[in-house]
């Protein structure tokens, strides 16, 4: 899956946030990281905190996940439940 289809996952309120789509963000390239940032803010803020949310829990349950890059851009989210969320 593309990083742009999974970011259109991520936007689609109805869709489900499937470990499949959440595991695509693991480990991005740089270049994909870039990406991903300009997308992200695309999201509503809601969907955001959700997808934050899943992420952690994917995290904790597989240690080979990486999502601490997003994490990262999440601290400078505008949100506050974002930037916690990603803390």
């Amino acid at each position: 899956m593309s990083l742009e289809t999974c970011m259109e996952d991520i936007s689609n309120e109805g869709a489900n946030l499937g470990f499949r789509v959440l595991m695509d963000l693991s480990d991005l390239t740089p270049s994909e990281l870039g990406r991903f940032a300009r997308l992200w803010l695309k999201v509503g803020a809601e969907r955001r905190r959700k997808v934050l949310e899943c992420l952690v829990d994917v995290a904790e349950d597989n240690p080979e996940m990486d999502f601490c890059s997003i994490f990262k851009i999440c601290l400078k989210d505008p949100d506050e439940i974002v930037r916690q969320k990603a803390i």
